[in-house]
């Protein structure tokens, strides 16, 4: 479940423009979790919009903005994420595959106006893919807008059983959402591979060392 209201009084300034919107606390629902909307302010001024300290939490998991959002390169929002869960963004977009794992670490997003780049290091608990840990992650990602991909460098250990190391891009948007992605493994859990041939066969488990091109649409991937 995903629903909510976001509370919020709005003040307008004229000549020039300027729009004031205070945010009051407030809750959303998430997967069914409540998250908390902390007091913040947004300022939409000059083509320009200032957000300082929106946040939103459940308990210890949080998410910080500050910044601007702008058409300069100049100007940057700043996320900081502690343990927000990946699946969220997956669930929301229905793109056909499931990530899941607990993110934290900064994100930074210039030019969001006009041609937007997006570049964050995060750590990623129990990483999986179609409910297949795969262990936990250092991601580096950059959103690449003349190719609408986002551009995954992760290196991923499950413990001292395995490691993997998977570069390449995902592209989210519809209708042409697909991956290409290349997987270095040693050891890898191959159980996320399952989603894709439960129609032959029931149960599928495994481990694997190698070197694994996924490329496809997300509803057709080899």
């Amino acid at each position: 479940t995903y629903s909510g209201r976001l509370d919020a009084l709005a003040h307008f300034t004229p000549a020039p423009l300027k729009t004031t919107i205070q945010i009051r606390p407030s809750e959303l629902i998430l997967n069914d979790t409540i998250w908390n909307v902390h007091p913040a302010t947004v300022e939409i001024d000059s083509g320009k919009v200032h957000v300082h300290d929106f946040a939103v939490n459940h308990n210890e998991r949080h998410l910080h903005v500050n910044g601007t959002l702008s058409n300069s390169p100049e100007d940057t929002l700043r996320l900081d994420l502690n343990r927000i869960n990946i699946g969220y963004v997956f669930d929301i977009a229905d793109l056909g595959i499931n990530f899941c794992g607990e993110a934290t670490g900064p994100a930074y997003a210039t030019s969001l106006l006009s041609d937007p780049y997006m570049q964050t290091d995060l750590f990623v608990k129990n990483l999986g893919i179609n409910d297949g840990i795969i262990g936990d992650a250092n991601l580096h990602g950059e959103w690449h807008n003349k190719v609408q991909g986002l551009l995954l460098d992760a290196h991923i250990r499950e413990g001292e059983q395995a490691r993997t190391h998977v570069n390449g891009y995902v592209y989210p948007i519809k209708p042409t959402s697909s991956l290409d992605l290349q997987i270095d493994a040693h050891q890898t859990n191959l159980k996320f591979i399952h989603y894709y041939i439960n129609s032959i066969t029931p149960d599928f488990s495994g481990r694997a060392t190698g070197h694994v091109h996924l490329y496809g649409k997300f509803q057709a991937l080899t």
